[in-house]
This record gives structure tokens, sequence and C-alpha cells, in this order.
């Protein structure tokens, strides 16, 4: 019989109890951490461009993107530039129905989608801006793919609401761009939130960015 002395085999107990904790949290972590891959490795290319005057226009790359199918036919995404906590912009797309190819005519006045274009600025102190949109936004993947890339053509853009002390300086305009966003429908409802949140308090009121 082979006899351990207690501080041994105490020993041995604490260092299985940190294994079995470490990989709890490891299997725990695991799914936001693959998130956070994924979403990071989107990449979204938007401009805005005035009508009165095509010179001026905010170029926007967003750094991240995902999204979460609502129904069959319709879905939320949501593009970032810089940290969730503290985004320098961001932008909320309602696509309320797909566009079957083939059948459906890309006409100037077609719309399917709503989006909301947030300037959020590089500090606390920076006027937030909310600019409004609607338009006709075209998925190149089925919804419900691990990564969806989608084609905005034009839709017509507008300052909808602002902080006191924001210049617009581009006025009425128009967006269009490329966007490609990771399918994560926990991870967008709860970004969705923070946005609401970083307006309310950027605004001192809340604001809704979905559902207009």
């Amino acid at each position: 019989m082979i006899f351990c002395r207690p501080s041994t085999v105490a020993s041995a107990l604490t260092r299985r109890r940190l294994d079995v904790a470490l990989l709890a949290l490891m299997l725990l972590t695991l799914p936001m951490l693959m998130v956070g891959c994924n979403a990071s490795q989107t990449r979204s290319n938007v401009q805005m461009r005035s009508v009165a005057d095509r010179s001026e226009r905010i170029d926007a790359r967003f750094d991240s993107g995902m999204y979460r199918q609502d129904d069959e036919s319709s879905a939320t995404m949501i593009l970032l530039r810089g940290p969730a906590e503290q985004p320098t912009k961001a932008m909320v797309v309602r696509l309320h129905w797909v566009p079957r190819a083939g059948a459906t005519p890309l006409e100037s006045s077609a719309t399917n989608a709503t989006m909301h274009y947030i300037i959020f600025g590089e500090g606390e102190a920076s006027p937030v801006a909310i600019y409004s949109a609607a338009g006709f936004v075209f998925p190149r993947d089925r919804l419900g793919r691990d990564t969806l890339r989608v084609r905005l053509l034009d839709a017509k853009a507008h300052l909808a609401d602002a902080a006191d002390g924001f210049d617009d300086r581009i006025g009425p305009s128009r967006l269009s761009g490329d966007m490609t966003v990771a399918h994560d429908p926990e991870a967008t409802s709860g970004l969705l939130d923070q946005i609401h949140a970083l307006i309310h308090e950027r605004l001192g009121r809340p604001r809704l960015v979905l559902g207009e």
C-alpha cells in the first residue's frame, strides 16, 4: 500500500479542481470567441454622397458586422466601426423582404429595406447624428448562412436626428455600398440594445433605430 502525505493529496486535488474550472471557463467562452472572430473577419464599405454637392461625401469602412434572420424573408444587420463599447460609426439595416433574382425589377424607386447610419464621433463629447434612409438591398447569399454578402443600391438618406452642435455638411444624400455580415442572432440583439443605450446617452433621450 502506498501512503501519500496530506499536503501532497491536497495539492493534487487543488490542481484537479483548477483544471476542471479552467476547462469549464474555456467551454463557456469559446462561443463568444468564435463570434468575435467571425465578426472581425467581415468588412463593409458604404458611401454616403450629397445630392446637392457630389464632392461632399462620407466614406465608411466598417470593421465588423453581424445579422439575425427575423423570419423567412427578413433580417436585421448591424455594421460597426471601432469597438462595440464605443464605436465611431454604426449602421443598422432592416431588410423587409428578399428580392427574387430575375423576377424583381431594380427600379430607382424600389424599396425593400430601411437603414440608419449613426455617427458617434471620436469621443464621448462628440455630438451624435442619425441619418435615416430607405432603398433597395440585394442579398447575394441565402438568409441563414454563416456569412451574408449584401449590396446596397442608391438609398435615399436624410438627417433624421442629431445632438446640438452637429454640423450637417452633406444634407439629403444617397447611400450605396457592399456589406458582409456574420450570422449571430444573439450578439446582434445585444449589440442593438448597446447602440440604443449609446444614442440615449448622447442625445439625452431615447431614440430607436429599428422598426421605422
